[in-house]
């Protein structure tokens, strides 16, 4: 009987864990930000975008960006946020990524960020950079 309902107690614990981790970035202020489209060194483009409260990143993207995403298994699609990896973004305009040979790094403020789009949260003034880069770089 203990063993059921410890298994049962992690079992909650982990679709918990898994739902709170998955939670879109929803800003809570409004502002504009800039952002910068880079092919390697090279600046393909840069806009600066107005934002309001509620907005994701993925959203404020969208309405100046040509944004194409992947699914879990990498392969393009449409950009919902995918269960446990989040939404991957495969490409912006014409700047495309294979997944395999080079990804979008994110720098917010000139500084590598450490987690997806799903998890930015938009603070005006900032300036989020995406850069084509081959595996291996950054």
């Amino acid at each position: 009987m203990k063993k059921w309902l410890f298994t049962g107690l992690v079992l909650i614990l982990t679709f918990v864990s898994l739902f709170i981790l998955n939670l879109e970035a929803i800003t809570q202020d409004s502002g504009e930000i800039t952002i910068v489209l880079q092919s390697g060194k090279l600046t393909i483009k840069e806009e600066t975008i107005s934002f309001k409260e509620g907005d994701t990143l993925l959203n404020v993207l969208s309405e100046s960006f040509d944004v194409k995403c992947a699914d879990q298994n990498y392969q393009p699609t449409s950009c919902e946020n995918t269960p446990i990896i989040g939404t991957v973004i495969l490409g912006l305009d014409d700047v495309l990524t294979d997944w395999t040979h080079n990804y979008l790094a994110i720098y917010i403020d000139g500084t590598y960020s450490t987690v997806g789009i799903d998890h930015i949260v938009l603070s005006d003034g900032m300036t989020i950079t995406f850069v084509k880069t081959n595996v291996g770089e950054n």
